[in-house]
């Protein structure tokens, strides 16, 4: 089994301004995820973080996720492939982030993930593929696709165009 999963770490021993450190899922790796996610497949995930700030309460984390992954269009039942390339700020910290706190200097999102203190080990890769799991849509839906959504009842709904092929028409 790969340390994707286990991958654990010493807040305390990062370093502010260490390089890019990289923790990518090969082969079984990506298999399970696509079970754990129901998705048709994960091709690769890769996180990439480096401490941005460290206190002596906090730490700050800037991670970088991209992945590709085979999805199932929830109006067609089709696949299609979708991209992940997000950015966020992950701060340690054992107190949560205060409303006034949360833009903070960083002009990416900022999430809390509690902790006792920094000299506590925690579970890199599964914290990450906790977050990877708001980046993937609860109801993917292919480019192919047109969206249109209904204001007065609150709803999206997706359907094709019926009309669109009259586009094709020549006149």
């Amino acid at each position: 089994m790969s340390t994707f999963f286990n991958y654990t770490t010493i807040l305390k021993n990062l370093q502010k301004g260490q390089g890019n450190c990289v923790l990518k899922a090969i082969g079984q790796d990506c298999v399970i995820l696509a079970e754990r996610f129901f998705v048709e497949k994960f091709y690769d995930v890769e996180f990439s973080y480096s401490c941005q700030d460290i206190q002596g309460t906090y730490l700050d984390l800037l991670v970088a996720v991209k992945a590709k992954i085979q999805l199932i269009c929830s109006f067609s039942g089709k696949g299609f492939p979708y991209l992940i390339d997000e950015s966020f700020i992950l701060r340690f910290s054992s107190t949560p982030l205060e409303d006034k706190e949360a833009g903070g200097e960083y002009s990416l999102p900022i999430y809390w993930e509690g902790i006792d203190k920094v000299e506590d080990r925690i579970n890199l890769g599964e914290i990450f593929i906790q977050y990877l799991a708001l980046l993937i849509p609860d109801t993917p839906h292919s480019p192919d696709n047109k969206i249109r959504t209904s204001k007065e009842e609150g709803l999206t709904v997706y359907k094709k165009n019926p009309f669109e092929i009259l586009d094709t028409l020549k006149r």
